[in-house]
């Protein structure tokens, strides 16, 4: 069951819970018994009984004694009556956030997701602005299913998603309209499961409970202890990593030589802006212009204008239309469809997001000024008063083009949309500014709860992904460096908004040199683990990686399909009880691809998504197994050939490339391709060839699936002795000279029989690639 927690009544299609949110500092104290074993450490708990006199408490299942007021019995420990206890606290409700809680809840844990706003979506969502690119990784994961629900809301009005980015191949949807989605796939991860997920709205983390390099757990402001075995950052801050005591870097240093006045990439106070055929309501027409307008318009003039270009082709100013069809919005309360694909088409966009004309501090970014641009300091990261009074003046600036669009663009009828859901307690309460003057309160209530931030804190972990790494190139390109950890894929460019020269990087990784084209890249596993503290992980913009990096993840399907990734991590972290860092990378990597995550970087034309050996495949070339042919085809019913064998046993096995002076079979000379390989299965004992006299492999010949299944359990070490004693299958019967390896591979699941009715294994078939693929992932998953 979801629940969803906040200080006032929440409507959403889900069980409320409303509670209190009376500030219990007094909670703190609580952090004297975490990692205690019992109620001895605290004199607040007075046993009344011997442990050998009583039983355990059936209120917690364990001896314990009488606990003060205010305290509980939790697990042999006296706590405050408010602390709870997860598998997983996940903090920061955006895609990063909600990815990593779906895929956790869907595998059994429970779940605390903490947003300190009332809105969940983060980029995508809250702040009103969609970047998703037109890559392939929009369609995979958790990110495919969202957007298929989405999806169902346009089609049931008969509206098209494809209004921006001047293409009607596009996902675009009103911020309502993709938060709905998002949390109809809260409630559905715990349908049918185990797991629990409760939503917190308005809660904000201000410390974290650690035990040595072990995170514990966290404390929010309204004083809740919240205790977890993991716990997630997936703030678009990074906020969560100083409170942790993790090393992070920021701009382009880290430590404790963070350089307050370096930059990071512009932000924009996004809002949603609609067409009102009727007149613009009351108080939403900006009569007067917002202090600093007039200083303003010139820079405005520079991207957009009433008689700029009818179309974008490069060049700025744009007209009005143009500039709708870039960030357009489909709106269900208009009957008439409209897309992007053209002018003719975008004519009757009537929604679509500011976020074109108002990036922040740079004066027009898309088609900056001559004499150059300011830039934010590392400050908007690390001062919290810095950072809201940047937010304010960013939020004002969007206020400015919104008077420049009534008056200089000559557009009465549009003003900020009132249908989207942001006048909330949270915007009412916590988000209106000071700088905006009482005279335009109206329209700030409707601007969404935070604004678009390209650049966060990022942990140090033990790998750091740099633009060298992800360097594309080929045709199509691909990143030059690929991993076998792999957890998620990019595809982007590496874009920065403003703060884009040598000196504002991190040169001990990256120049403008490394910068390329579109294609895709991998994550590692790697970029998401710490480099000494246990028990955390990110999940948003701030898992390890390079400013540059960062300009190409910072998208939202990859951050979203990362967060799926860090969820999966953390539920076998639980399961297994160990550390995030000790789970082995399949694992995560096996979860993924049955959800129909794509982590490799090239498509195969023989294998599309959908096929049934697709995900086989998938980690079969990850795990550098199997990578097809290399011309785009992975040979899916080609035979495996015994040569070919050869290298999956040394790569699937990890077995030693040590070739003798001397070649062991006549077929298989020292120039022949596979001739380590071949030296190395049969050093290992795996094969004596295919021929004694004279001694032969036959490289060329199929593998056959008895030799498989003999290959296969003599290099996993099986027990032979322990094998069912009645045959499995028909056509494998004791006397058959496989029987034995027959029997051990399918008990351990690693090999299936060929028909079920009835139960043939056909040990002299060839074994087909694909079924290879597939024998190669459940090995690997096996020997984990």
């Amino acid at each position: 069951m979801v629940e969803v927690h906040s200080c006032f009544a929440e409507v959403i299609s889900m069980r409320i819970e409303r509670q209190r949110c009376a500030s219990r500092w007094w909670l703190l104290l609580a952090l004297l018994v975490i990692g205690g074993t019992g109620c001895a450490q605290d004199t607040r708990c007075e046993p009344t009984c011997q442990d050998r006199e009583c039983g355990p408490d059936p209120a917690c299942g364990r001896s314990c004694g009488d606990c003060a007021g205010g305290f509980t019995c939790q697990n042999g420990r006296c706590l405050p009556s408010s602390t709870q206890t997860y598998d997983v606290v996940i903090v920061g409700a955006g895609m990063g956030g909600s990815g990593a809680a779906i895929q956790a809840a869907r595998m059994g844990m429970r779940v605390a997701l903490l947003e300190e706003s009332d809105w969940v979506g983060g980029q995508a969502v809250a702040v009103s602005t969609m970047d998703e690119s037109v890559a392939r990784e929009r369609d995979s994961g958790i990110y495919k299913e969202w957007i298929q629900r989405i999806r169902r809301h346009y089609d049931s009005l008969g509206k098209s998603m494809g209004t921006c980015y001047f293409s009607k191949a596009t996902h675009c949807f009103e911020p309502s309209v993709g938060q709905a989605a998002l949390l109809g796939l809260f409630q559905d991860a715990v349908g049918s499961g185990d797991g629990a997920l409760e939503l917190m709205l308005r809660e904000r983390v201000v410390s974290v409970i650690r035990d040595g390099e072990t995170v514990k757990g966290v404390q929010t402001q309204s004083g809740k202890m919240l205790l977890a075995q993991v716990v997630v950052d997936a703030t678009e801050y990074g906020d969560v990593i100083p409170l942790a005591k993790a090393a992070y870097r920021v701009g382009n240093s880290e430590g404790d030589d963070i350089d307050l006045d370096a930059c990071v990439q512009d932000i924009t106070y996004a809002a949603v802006v609609k067409k009102y055929p009727a007149g613009v309501p009351a108080g939403l027409f900006v009569e007067n212009p917002p202090p600093g307008t007039d200083e303003e318009r010139p820079y405005f003039a520079r991207i957009v204008t009433a008689d700029g270009a009818r179309w974008f082709n490069g060049s700025y100013p744009v007209d009005f239309i143009t500039h709708n069809a870039y960030r357009g919005l489909p709106d269900s309360s208009n009957p008439q469809d409209a897309d992007a694909g053209s002018r003719e088409r975008a004519l009757f966009l009537t929604k679509t997001a500011l976020n074109f004309a108002n990036d922040f501090p740079a004066h027009a970014a898309y088609h900056p000024p001559p004499e150059g641009n300011p830039v934010l300091s590392v400050r908007y990261i690390e001062d919290p008063a810095f950072r809201r009074e940047q937010n304010c003046l960013a939020k004002l600036r969007t206020l400015q083009f919104i008077h420049y669009m009534q008056h200089d663009l000559d557009e009465p009828l549009w003003s900020i949309a009132d249908d989207e859901g942001f006048d909330t307690p949270y915007n009412r309460e916590e988000n209106l500014c000071p700088e905006i003057p009482e005279a335009f309160k109206a329209l700030e209530r409707h601007f969404p709860p935070f604004p678009y931030v390209r650049e966060s804190r990022r942990l140090i972990g033990l790998h750091t992904l740099s633009a060298r790494d992800i360097y594309r190139q080929g045709d199509p390109p691909v990143a030059r460096t690929l991993f076998e950890t792999a957890i998620a894929l990019g595809g982007y460019i590496n874009d920065l908004h403003n703060c884009r020269r040598d000196n504002y990087l991190e040169s001990e990784f990256e120049s403008l040199a490394d910068v390329s084209p579109a294609g895709r890249f991998q994550v590692p596993v790697e970029a998401l683990i710490p480099r000494t503290l246990d028990g955390f992980l990110p999940a948003e913009k701030n898992f390890s990686q390079t400013r540059l990096v960062n300009g190409a993840t910072r998208l939202q399907p990859p951050a979203m399909l990362i967060g799926q990734a860090v969820g999966s991590l953390a539920a076998w972290s639980v399961r297994l009880g160990v550390p995030p860092r000790r789970v082995p990378a399949i694992l995560v990597q096996n979860d993924l691809v049955n959800a129909g995550v794509e982590l490799w970087v090239s498509p195969f034309s023989d294998v599309p998504r959908g096929d049934a050996f697709w995900g086989d495949v998938q980690l079969a070339a990850v795990r550098n197994i199997m990578r097809g042919y290399g011309d785009g085809r992975f040979g899916r019913d080609d035979p495996l050939l015994r040569g070919q064998m050869a290298a999956v046993l040394v790569r699937l096995l990890s077995l030693p490339l040590v070739p003798p002076a001397r070649a062991t079979f006549e077929d298989v000379p020292a120039d022949h391709p596979f001739f380590a390989h071949v030296e190395a299965v049969a050093a290992a004992g795996l094969t004596s060839g295919c021929s004694a006299d004279p001694p032969l492999f036959c490289p060329d010949a199929p593998t056959k699936r008895g030799q498989v299944a003999a290959f296969l359990a003599r290099g996993l070490g099986l027990n032979l002795d322990a094998i069912p004693a009645q045959p499995l299958f028909v056509d494998v019967g004791p006397e058959h000279p496989f029987f034995r390896y027959v029997q051990a591979i399918a008990a351990a699941g690693l090999m299936n029989g060929c028909s079920a009715q009835p139960a043939r294994f056909c040990p002299d078939d060839d074994l087909l690639r694909a079924q290879a693929a597939a024998v190669a992932r459940r090995a690997l998953v096996w020997r984990r």
